[in-house]
């Protein structure tokens, strides 16, 4: 079973004790489903007693719909090295297929308390500034970059957070820029939104906590990621009354 949107980790894994050559893997296409090209890797395991060499290719899968989703199989084939191998004779060709999937996808959660269904094994916020938000004089712009990063997800999955509306204090925020990491399942994915800020009145103004609620797919329960409320302090100019 699965969650609308919730990342799949789907593996395939070849195991041949023989030399092979002109391999070949069918791409993986699912319906109503996000694939994220795959990442490979090939190591040696053991099976019993006899040594294989591993090609293990894993894909990250993203349903879109509820209802059944099903993985196809997929087909193998590839050419075993004989021992009169030529031009003429490229060996043995052998086909092998995968077995077939049906997962169960689920929708949302009803009693989810956000407007966007965020199902994540992590997702935090942070933020960074440019300077310290409490030693600022009237005139000076400062910038904060509020950062939200799931496991899990993809970038283009993550929510603008909220910006806060506060008499005299001027904000101008610059487009949200989004990376996945897909080096390594399950993807990361991250958003980053930068906002400058600019006090024309010296004074203490307080940007209010963020909290953005999630769906924990380890432990299917709602939690919350939060950053606490801010303040900026502004000092007015040296000499002015």
């Amino acid at each position: 079973e699965a969650y609308v949107q919730q990342q799949l980790v789907f593996t395939v894994r070849i195991y041949t004790a023989v030399h092979f050559s002109d391999a070949a893997l069918d791409p993986l296409t699912i319906d109503n489903a996000l694939i994220e090209a795959p990442t490979e890797t090939r190591y040696n395991t053991m099976v019993g007693g006899r040594n294989y060499q591993v090609i293990e290719r894993r894909f990250a899968v993203f349903p879109q719909s509820s209802g059944e989703l099903k993985i196809p199989s997929l087909n193998f084939q590839a050419y075993v090295d004989g021992s009169r191998r030529s031009l003429l004779d490229r060996g043995r060709l052998v086909r092998k297929r995968s077995p077939s999937k049906s997962i169960t996808v689920k929708r949302p959660r009803t009693d989810f308390p956000g407007t966007t269904w965020l199902p994540a094994e992590n997702l935090d916020i942070d933020e960074q500034w440019s300077q310290p938000p409490e030693q600022l004089t009237v005139g000076d712009s400062i910038t904060r970059n509020l950062i939200i990063e799931a496991e899990g997800l993809l970038a283009d999955q993550l929510p603008p957070l909220p910006l806060a509306d506060i008499p005299g204090l001027k904000a101008y925020p610059d487009r949200a820029h989004t990376e996945n990491a897909t080096q390594q399942l399950p993807i990361v994915g991250r958003r980053s939104q930068s906002i400058a800020y600019i006090a024309d009145q010296p004074g203490r103004y307080t940007l209010p906590a963020i909290r953005l609620p999630w769906w924990d797919t380890g432990t299917n329960s709602l939690r919350w990621a939060e950053l606490p409320a801010r303040q900026i302090v502004v000092k007015p100019i040296t000499g002015t009354p």
